[in-house]
């Protein structure tokens, strides 16, 4: 193919090439680094891993100048498009391996700790793999010592679903641990009922703070200092031994047990679910567990919603703090040809599981969609009266008022049209665009509704934050995407991606008529606004395009 750069353009094109691919090399040498500088320092000071990768990042900022300069223009070949993107993904590869091998490092030397007991015998970390670990450093004279019976109720609550206690006396503040083991003990026991695991008194600052205390203080230092200031700081570590909090000495442990949710998903096999699921789990003060039905497996439970004796079984069972509800006949055709089904799924179902979680004092969300309102005057508020056009819609907003009616503590989560990691590309209404793009057949794609496809992995971050905060969320919630696409303009950004043509494709600007249409909505923008307004800084910036770019290639 002709280049229609000019010659500069060119030599400038290529001088960005090599940048990209130095910096990948540079973050492939880190990644190697890391490894190595393991095995050759043992468990010693670490080579500077941040010095390396600020070199690193250097031609990252150079090769993103020159990318914004000389490859935002439609006029680049796609073949230089498809090699760029082959290098982006190798690069984003390295920095994924990179921050593993640091995560995986990190959690290692955690369970190569030891401490020692009361008695003098030895306790191994090892032993606390799959487990939440919260460490406090305790004193029986303190104002804080309360805080206690508070530790030892956190116990016994989550004691069942993998958290452990650990208490560290110190006589470091005030002189208010001045006892001995044996006094420590026995106060504890008598006053505060202690059960959790307590040890030998120790340092937790100076020359000779105990391991553990040095360990953490490293990993969580607060604005760049490790010093621990009273009596009674926490540590809360995850189920992979990273340090993921660090709680001042007025945490009250009931504070940090709202942090501890144990939360069950419904639907937890579809494509929003097993997002909620990866997220989830990956979250040392979440215990997940998922639903599933149709594609159950060993990882999930199998449960039909419909099986109303089966379901309250489960719940009764798995006692879970939150429920989040996926599961929902989300095809409007296929919702419009079977409306008794769909009504069973959406409605009748939904209001049973909002009973359930009501009769053990759980809260529910539930995931609701951008059609209950019609697309006249977007974007639409929390407060905005819907009007569902098409039988899904109704379907979805009479299942919001069948959990909200059935449970006080009920959360409605709206979202538009989602995308995410497929198992199929008919698992998504975005994704099913792709097949269209790689026939190559003349087709007409629909260019009059606006749509805000939003990833899933957004969503379970939303939803991370939304669960550990529920007591302070509005009923209602609109969480979408900020980007506008027709199912033309996603299936062209497909194409480019992919480096295909997009000439088969034909815009089709009228609205849609007759019955086989289902009525659907011109422009359902959900305002974010009370989202927003939660302050939970989540970090949910990834755009469409980047998504398919890392996920096509």
């Amino acid at each position: 193919m002709e280049s229609i750069l000019e010659p500069a353009e060119t030599r400038y094109l290529w001088v960005y090439y090599i940048f990209q691919l130095v910096a990948s090399a540079g973050h492939l040498f880190l990644a190697l680094l890391t490894i190595f500088s393991r095995q050759i320092a043992g468990n010693g000071v670490m080579l500077n891993f941040y010095g390396i990768f600020s070199v690193t990042l250097f031609f990252d900022a150079i090769l993103l100048y020159t990318g914004h300069i000389y490859h935002k223009t439609d006029s680049i070949p796609s073949s230089i498009r498809i090699i760029n993107a082959s290098i982006r993904w190798v690069d984003n590869a390295f920095m994924s391996l990179i921050t593993q091998l640091h995560t995986v490092m990190s959690a290692s030397e955690f369970y190569n700790l030891k401490a020692e007991k009361p008695n003098g015998q030895e306790y191994n970390f090892d032993t606390l793999k799959d487990k939440v670990v919260l460490v406090v450093n305790t004193a029986s004279k303190c104002g804080f010592t309360p805080q206690y019976t508070g530790l030892e109720e956190l116990h016994q609550k989550y004691k069942d679903r993998g958290l452990v206690v650990l208490g560290f006396p110190c006589n470091q503040f005030g002189g208010q641990e001045p006892g001995t083991d044996d006094d420590i003990d026995n106060f504890c026991k008598i006053n505060h009922g202690v059960s959790f695991q307590l040890f030998k008194k120790s340092d937790v600052n100076g020359d000779k703070t105990n391991e553990v205390f040095k360990y953490l203080k490293d990993k969580k230092s607060q604005l760049g200092l490790t010093r621990i200031k009273w009596n009674f700081e926490k540590f809360l570590v995850d189920k992979q031994g990273n340090v993921v909090n660090r709680y001042s000495s007025m945490a009250k442990p009931s504070d940090i047990g709202n942090d501890m949710v144990k939360v069950l998903v419904t639907g937890a096999s579809g494509l929003l679910g097993r997002a909620i699921l990866d997220n989830f789990s990956n979250d040392g003060s979440i215990q997940v567990t998922g639903l599933a039905y149709s594609r159950s497996s060993d990882k999930l439970i199998k449960c039909d919603l419909n099986d109303e004796k089966a379901i309250e079984g489960v719940i009764r069972e798995q006692q879970p703090d939150v429920l989040i509800h996926c599961a929902a006949e989300r095809r409007p055709d296929v919702a419009q040809n079977d409306p008794a089904a769909t009504e069973k799924l959406n409605v009748d179902v939904s209001g049973n599981l909002s009973r359930l979680m009501k009769n053990i004092g759980g809260s529910i969300i539930y995931i609701s969609t951008d059609y209950v309102f019609d697309g006249t005057k977007p974007p639409y508020t929390t407060t905005d009266t819907p009007n569902p056009l098409n039988l899904y819609g109704k379907t979805k907003l009479a299942g919001e008022k069948a959990v909200t009616q059935n449970n006080d503590n009920s959360v409605i989560l709206r979202v538009p049209v989602l995308y995410g990691r497929v198992e199929n590309t008919k698992e998504s209404a975005v994704t099913i665009l792709i097949d269209a793009v790689k026939e190559g057949k003349a087709k007409k794609m629909e260019h009059y509704a606006n749509r805000f496809p939003t990833n899933v992995d957004n969503v379970a971050i939303a939803l991370n934050a939304l669960t550990k905060n529920i007591q302070k969320v509005p009923q209602i919630v609109h969480y979408s995407s900020r980007e506008a696409y027709t199912k033309y303009e996603m299936a062209c950004t497909f194409a480019e991606i992919l480096g295909l043509p997009s000439d088969h494709l034909i815009a089709d600007t009228e609205e849609p008529t007759g019955d086989a249409a289902v009525s659907r909505p011109k422009d359902c923008q959900l305002s974010r606004d009370s989202f927003d307004k939660l302050n939970l800084n989540v970090d949910d910036n990834l755009s469409f395009k980047e998504f398919f770019i890392k996920f096509l290639n």
